[in-house]
């Protein structure tokens, strides 16, 4: 599942040219039906001064490129327009 508010729109229009895009461990403590942790995606851009806004968020099963792969789908269905650099920590 993947979420944007109007004003995470707003940001990804304004500064959209570079997009990161990170996993965070361990924040929610819900689990999916095979025992594992939901892991909550964040996708940030930079402003002119820098600043990280929020772009995006996801909420993920599982860390595969098949999953992976379906909310970077569904992130650029909702902008509609793919970013020109995009940044991420995972391998």
């Amino acid at each position: 599942m993947v979420f944007a508010s109007p004003s995470m729109i707003n940001n990804y229009g304004k500064y959209g040219d570079m997009l990161s895009f990170h996993i965070t461990e361990n924040l929610l403590k819900n689990l999916n039906s095979k025992g594992s942790k939901f892991q909550v995606g964040v996708f940030f851009v930079y402003d002119s001064n820098n600043r990280a806004l929020l772009a995006g968020l996801a909420i993920i099963c599982n860390k595969t490129i098949v999953e992976l792969t379906r909310v970077f789908e569904l992130f650029l269905n909702i902008h509609g327009k793919p970013p020109q650099s995009f940044i991420t920590e995972e391998q």
